[in-house]
Order: structure tokens, then C-alpha cells, then sequence
């Protein structure tokens, strides 16, 4: 009887090891199935987030991401180059310092505005270099976060070709205005000199 007990306790203890070693290895099957998901959707978010980034990147007028502060959260490559700057240097930094060295932010600026123009707002930026900037704006909510992603177009160039067509039609007018006044003055003196000549060739014949 008592090696007949034995027996039946070490059968109980070994199938108490068996289900203990099964749950173990559903546990540990369990936890490396989450594991997996957990390692295969981080590697998901970071190919999104470089795909993001690369497709931000890409895009070749200036763009940025500012907070309510008009603080940079995020920029592309043409912003930075814009603003002659390292990109890593430009997050946490205010839009209106990279862009005109201002102590507060651009007057015009479509972030404070209540609706936004369709055709953009132009900056004058007065610094080292002038520059001439669409700037478009559009909110963004993520929660009690608000943003605003920036859309800049550089139109110093287009600016300055417009100067120099309208003084070339200025001075195209000028040159038109000058033309008819000296063809005005010129009609009377043509015929004053021509009297003058009559008179004098009479005076001539007259003294003969």
C-alpha cells in the first residue's frame, strides 16, 4: 500500500509539472506572438514615418509645422534652405526669427488671421537679403493641440522682374511724353524760323 501511494503521488506530481510546464510554454508562446506584433507594428510606424518624412522632404517649396507659439515642430529640406540653416537645428526655434531676425511675429503673418486668403499673404522680409514670400496657412487639431502647417513661396524674383517691367514702362512713357512735347514745341519754332529767314532776306533787298 504504501509503495502503491507513492506511486500515485509521484504520478500527481508529475502531471502538476506537466500542466505547469504547458502553461509556461503557452505563456512564453503567447508573450513572443505579442512581442511580434509589438516589434512588427513599431517597424510599420517607423517605414511610415520615414516614408513621411522622405515625401515631406521631396516637396520642393518651403514647408513647416508650427504650434500655436509659432514655434517649429517640423520642416522640410527647402525651408532650411531658405532660411540658410541646418534642418536639425531648426525645431523648437520661431518661424519669425529664421525668417526676418524679428523679435515678434511678421506683420501680415496669416497665422493670426481669422480666415485665410485664397491667394496667399505676401511678406516683405527686410534683413540681410530681402525677400518677397507667399505664405499660406492651414490649421491643423490633434486633440487640445493646435497647429499650423506653413506653405511658403519665394516670389522675390517675379517681384523684381514686375519693378523692372513697370519702370521700363514708365520711362517707356516718359520717352512718349518727351517725343510729343518736342514735336509741340517743335511745330511753332519751325515756324518762327522760317519768318525769321523772310525777314531777313527782305531786310536784304530792302538795304540793296
Amino acid at each position: 500500500c504504501g509503495s502503491k501511494a507513492a506511486l500515485v503521488s509521484s504520478l500527481k506530481l508529475l502531471l502538476c509539472l506537466f500542466i505547469l510546464f504547458a502553461f509556461k510554454a503557452l505563456f512564453l508562446q503567447t508573450y513572443e506572438r505579442k512581442q511580434d506584433k509589438k516589434i512588427a507594428m513599431l517597424r510599420a510606424i517607423s517605414q511610415a514615418s520615414k516614408e513621411w518624412r522622405s515625401t515631406f522632404d521631396g516637396i520642393s517649396e518651403p514647408l513647416t509645422v508650427i504650434d500655436r507659439n509659432y514655434i517649429i515642430v517640423k520642416a522640410n529640406k527647402a525651408f532650411a534652405s531658405l532660411v540658410d540653416q541646418d534642418i536639425k537645428k531648426l525645431k523648437g526655434r520661431r518661424c519669425y526669427v529664421l525668417l526676418a531676425n524679428r523679435r515678434q511675429p511678421c506683420v501680415s503673418c496669416p497665422v493670426g488671421m481669422g480666415t485665410q486668403p485664397q491667394v496667399g499673404t505676401r511678406i516683405q522680409l527686410q534683413g540681410k537679403t530681402k525677400r518677397d514670400l507667399l505664405v499660406w496657412s492651414y490649421g491643423i487639431r490633434t486633440g487640445l493641440d493646435a497647429y499650423h502647417f506653413q506653405f511658403y513661396r519665394n516670389v522675390s524674383k517675379e517681384t523684381a522682374l514686375a519693378s523692372t517691367l513697370i519702370q521700363s514702362e514708365k520711362m517707356a512713357a516718359l520717352g512718349k511724353l518727351v517725343g510729343a512735347v518736342a514735336h509741340e514745341i517743335n511745330n511753332p519754332l519751325a515756324g518762327i524760323l522760317a519768318t525769321s529767314q523772310l525777314m531777313l532776306e527782305e531786310a536784304k533787298q530792302g538795304a540793296i
